[in-house]
């Protein structure tokens, strides 16, 4: 889907913070300004939104990958041309901290995701 279609269109959204500021930066500089309709910090609020028709929305791959999408026939991904700047995801810690086992195989986790998505995209 070209960019230059969400220019005025109605989109639910979240808070203008961290990556949602970039974003909206990056669609401005492009000249797009779509109708923010509702904002809400949910992934799945987000998601009801648009199924109900509020809107359309720009979703991290993450947000739509751990949403299982693909098996939702009242939603349509379409990837965005030009594509929007990649979004950054760190896991930070202290240093010479020792991590629980309960931490360690949560970082296991993300870092797997992380490589599986990497992989399709």
């Amino acid at each position: 889907m070209r960019l230059a279609r969400l220019d005025g269109a109605p989109m639910v959204a979240h808070p203008p913070i961290c990556d949602q500021v970039r974003m909206e930066q990056a669609l401005a500089r492009r000249g797009v300004r779509p109708h923010i309709v509702c904002r809400t910090a949910g992934n799945e609020t987000v998601l009801s939104m648009v199924r109900a028709g509020m809107g359309s929305a720009i979703l991290p791959q993450l947000a739509v990958h751990s949403a299982d999408i693909g098996s939702d026939a009242s939603l349509c991904v379409h990837e965005l041309r030009p594509a929007p700047p990649p979004r950054e995801i760190f896991l930070l810690w202290q240093a010479r901290r020792t991590h629980s086992p309960l931490t360690a195989r949560a970082i296991e986790i993300a870092v797997e995701i992380a490589g599986n998505i990497a992989e399709r995209g």
